[in-house]
């Protein structure tokens, strides 16, 4: 990921919680500093991109590891958030540019409007479209539904009808 950014106008700060042992830059780079009593220089840390499309970093504690979204250090560090609100948005819909710049504090509701207006997203159109079990020809009103009456995951259903696998060992199909 580059992004035609100057390095010279690159801002360090310290992570919340571990003033001392880490820094987050405005850019989006996290670097560890030298330890008392040890050898181990300055370094940016490398980046660890979940399927998710967001950044993690893992920061390291009295021996402990601890896994951080890049972007939520990022705006603690130079976002004010007067407000209090509890979430942080990518302005240009890239989850792995973790700009400063790129970044707000919204709330639930203000994400998703961004989600959807902004970003071009359109509603999971078969939320609410009836499906059914293969195996034992119940019908829900949604596949939502049927999640939460089986006890199944989030989406499990969606994606087994897409691959023509299974969710909870049962087949499953959307209803005309």
């Amino acid at each position: 990921m580059f992004y035609n950014i100057s390095m010279k106008n690159e801002i360090w700060k310290p992570v919340v919680g571990y003033e001392g042992l880490y820094e987050v830059s405005n850019l989006g780079r996290v670097k560890s500093l030298p330890r008392n009593g040890t050898i181990r220089q300055e370094r940016v840390l490398r980046e660890n991109v979940k399927r998710s499309g967001y950044v993690n970093i893992v920061l390291r504690k009295n021996g402990k590891p601890r896994t951080f979204r890049l972007h939520r250090l990022v705006a603690r560090a130079f976002i004010q958030n007067p407000e209090n609100k509890p979430q942080v948005n990518h302005k240009n819909g890239d989850k792995r540019d973790n700009r400063a710049i790129n970044l707000e504090w919204t709330t639930v509701s203000e994400n998703l409007k961004h989600k959807f207006s902004v970003l071009g997203w359109q509603a999971d159109r078969h939320g609410t479209k009836k499906v059914r079990c293969v195996e034992n020809g119940n019908i829900y009103d949604g596949r939502r539904l049927a999640e939460r009456e089986n006890k199944l995951a989030y989406g499990c259903i969606k994606q087994a009808i897409q691959r023509n696998g299974t969710a909870g060992g049962l087949h499953w199909e959307y209803v005309d």
